[in-house]
């Protein structure tokens, strides 16, 4: 086994993992929960850096051998699912920002909206005691 060959492995595991991470995330946001999305989010996040780092130690693994080392077909097979899981995993993330945008206009609009009705159910103000109001009111 090549030293290359457990790195892929090891991104093809934190791909998948993330890509269950955003499916859970796509059930979330469906389900408008936010304060669990955050969590998810900071899981996602941790799984998204250590994605990085194994990333970026391959590819430098493979830049430092001119011709790149060879890896088995099973390996091969596995690097070609990590780049399809990439494109869903970038599919999904889109779909995600666009109903989340939509939840957020319409939480957006649903405060709005218990504004204006608190607005009017609050009783008037006092009227003032100061010398500075102008009464019209028609008693006297």
């Amino acid at each position: 086994m090549t030293e290359l060959e457990p790195m892929i492995e090891n991104r093809h595991e934190l791909l998948a993992e993330l890509l269950e991470l955003t499916k859970r995330q796509e059930l979330v946001i469906a389900s408008g929960h936010m304060n669990e999305l955050m969590r998810l989010l900071s899981d996602k996040q941790l799984c998204v850096e250590r994605l990085l780092a194994v990333t970026r130690k391959l590819e430098r693994n493979v830049a430092s051998h001119h011709p790149p080392p060879e890896v088995s077909d099973r390996h091969r097979r596995l690097h070609r699912e990590c780049d399809a899981m990439h494109r869903e995993l970038i599919s999904r993330e889109l779909v995600c920002e666009k109903n989340l945008a939509q939840l957020r206009g319409t939480l957006n609009s649903d405060e709005k909206g218990r504004q204006s009705i608190s607005g009017y159910s609050r009783p008037s103000p006092p009227p003032s005691l100061r010398g500075d109001h102008l009464d019209l009111s028609s008693e006297a």
